[in-house]
């Protein structure tokens, strides 16, 4: 759907799933419903927000409907293959270029790269070391003809 009302509000707070937060009298609040009540007027009960330009960080009124949770489930693609998804959880566009494959899923690059990156940075000096040492030895076993093919650890990985 194209919004023609201005540009996206991106929020910088965002949560997990990709929804911009707010705390507002001590309380944890989503930025978009917190936007919307405070310059349109409360949500009507039984319904939600749909975001209109697709665009959870975005808190721009302007981009917000309240609708039904079966009409926002229609919307949204949360339920379409993954061929038809343009974009990752995160909102970065599928490409070429930022799309990856593994086991016939397609994954987002830029989100992986973050992850491998944020789990790297949790590990502690010995644990790095130890996995260097690990990968140094498999590669000087393999080079001394120890190892036919390395499939990993266990059981057959090792010519006998």
């Amino acid at each position: 759907m194209n919004v023609a009302k201005g540009p996206c509000w991106i929020w910088p707070n965002v949560s997990p799933r990709g929804y911009g937060w707010i705390f507002l009298n001590g309380r944890k609040r989503p930025a978009h419903r917190v936007s919307y009540e405070s310059m349109v007027g409360p949500i009507p009960p039984g319904t939600e927000l749909d975001h209109l330009c697709r665009n959870t960080k975005c808190a721009n009124p302007a981009h917000l409907e309240a609708v039904t949770h079966l009409e926002n489930v229609r919307r949204g693609d949360s339920g379409k293959p993954g061929k038809q998804k343009t974009h990752c959880q995160r909102g970065h566009l599928f490409t070429d270029a930022t799309t990856g494959l593994c086991r016939g899923r397609r994954f987002c690059k830029i989100c992986s790269r973050a992850a491998t990156a944020r789990s790297y940075a949790n590990q502690s000096a010995a644990v790095r070391a130890a996995a260097a040492a690990r990968r140094r030895d498999r590669y000087r076993a393999k080079a001394r003809g120890h190892l036919a093919t390395w499939t990993g650890t266990g059981v057959g990985s090792e010519v006998a």
